[in-house]
């Protein structure tokens, strides 16, 4: 597939490196992506030793690589592809050196795109109700941000109340589903919702309401 999908990679991003070795030997990390040049190669922090071991012995020059990265926002996708390990570079700090790949996969996670929004919500998880933001919407799933910091919270398996606010007289409908997936960015937490099978109906019905069509 085309090269335009490494256009979705940014610094910083978690790649799931999986050195190859010719003896068949497979060793698996996870490696933040420093940055690339198209066309050249890709630079990726070298692992810690403290967190993943020794890793002389599988990530030596010419060693074959596949990498894999998930792709979120309003699409969600893996994205994988093969390369070859170039000389490591150990200034200004020690990185992996990565040969810009030929190839590349795609493999989309949802049956539906999800349309961008920036609706103002509040959340309710159990006893608890937060402020937030809704960022992305399907019939099927939603990506809502929580507002306010917070430092240790289970999300993962709990059943969620999303009630959309409008500034319209017209009230928008509530969303009931449950957290698929949790994650933290600056102190804030994303959560990845999966709807209720009957919530496609009320999902018409707001998008109708924002003048988007479904």
């Amino acid at each position: 597939m085309s090269l335009q999908y490494l256009q979705s990679l940014t610094p910083g991003m978690m790649l799931h490196v999986e050195a190859v070795t010719p003896a068949g030997i497979h060793d698996k990390m996870k490696l933040p992506l420093i940055g690339m040049l198209a066309n050249e190669y890709l630079l990726l922090e070298y692992p810690e030793a403290a967190k993943w071991g020794d890793k002389f012995e599988v990530l030596k020059e010419g060693y074959d690589v596949v990498v894999r990265v998930l792709i979120e926002g309003e699409e969600g996708a893996v994205m994988a592809f093969k390369s070859t390990i170039m000389p490591t570079v150990s200034r200004p700090s020690k990185m992996l050196v990565l040969a810009y790949p030929q190839q590349v996969q795609k493999q989309p996670l949802r049956a539906e795109p999800r349309l961008p929004t920036r609706l103002p919500a509040r959340v309710q998880c159990g006893d608890n109700v937060l402020q937030a933001q809704l960022l992305d919407l399907s019939a099927s799933g939603c990506r809502v941000q929580l507002a306010d910091p917070i430092k240790q919270a289970e999300f993962k398996g709990q059943k969620i109340s999303i009630l959309l606010e409008s500034a319209q007289q017209n009230p928008l409908p509530k969303l009931l589903g449950v957290a698929c997936n949790q994650k933290q960015e600056n102190g804030r937490w994303s959560l990845g919702v999966k709807l209720d099978a009957k919530a496609a109906p009320k999902i018409e019905k707001l998008f109708q309401q924002m003048l988007v069509k479904l």
